[in-house]
């Protein structure tokens, strides 16, 4: 168990399913919104941005099977991911987290982070409220098996390095979204496999 939280302790507000939360981040998008309560500018454009890149991930991603096989001894889980529409890490992670837990049989739960305060400050990333952040939650105990994100080690070194450095945001943020597309979740899903045989 890797901490005292327990999935039931929570009652997450605006549970969704991967196909719920793409379609939320759609109709948010179509109308010009976003889910940031204070409606800024910036994440009414990152919103509309992250449908079309969500969009365009469903159609090309695929799971590399073999990092995969082997786990048929995996506990019985359940996989829960806090995000915002307007957050690019999520927009670029959450469809292969999606299609990795489909692969598995795993459910897979998305829930926005800031109608979920409680369960984000259970799940700090060195003490900030970074998302996307997997959870996995043993489905018979509500125990926590383990956590991941906000995103794959390299693309966190190459945004901590940035900010060390005091590089602008706009400029880390280019090299980041290079780096995912070079990558093509290859390291994501590489972290996932590591994360489930260790549970095993």
């Amino acid at each position: 168990m890797l901490t005292t939280v327990n999935q039931q302790q929570f009652s997450p507000v605006q549970a969704m399913d991967y196909a719920a939360y793409f379609e939320w981040v759609r109709e948010l998008a179509g109308n010009k919104a976003t889910s940031d309560a204070d409606a800024s500018e910036s994440h009414i454009q990152y919103t509309h941005l992250n449908e079309r890149r969500i969009a365009r991930l469903n159609k090309t991603l695929r799971v590399e099977e073999g990092l995969f096989a082997n786990l048929h001894a995996l506990p019985a889980m359940e996989w829960m991911v806090l995000s915002e529409s307007w957050c690019g890490d999520a927009a670029q992670n959450l469809p292969a987290i999606n299609i990795v837990a489909e692969h598995l049989h795993i459910p897979l739960t998305i829930v926005p982070r800031d109608e979920n305060p409680e369960i984000m400050e259970a799940f700090l990333t060195n003490g900030s409220r970074a998302i996307p952040k997997l959870i996995i939650f043993d489905r018979a105990s509500g125990d926590v098996l383990a956590t991941w994100g906000p995103r794959p080690a390299p693309a966190q070194q190459l945004v901590m390095d940035a900010k060390a450095q005091q590089v602008p945001s706009e400029t880390y943020n280019l090299a980041l979204q290079q780096w995912y597309n070079t990558d093509k979740s290859l390291t994501l899903q590489k972290e996932l496999a590591a994360l489930l045989k260790g549970l095993i």
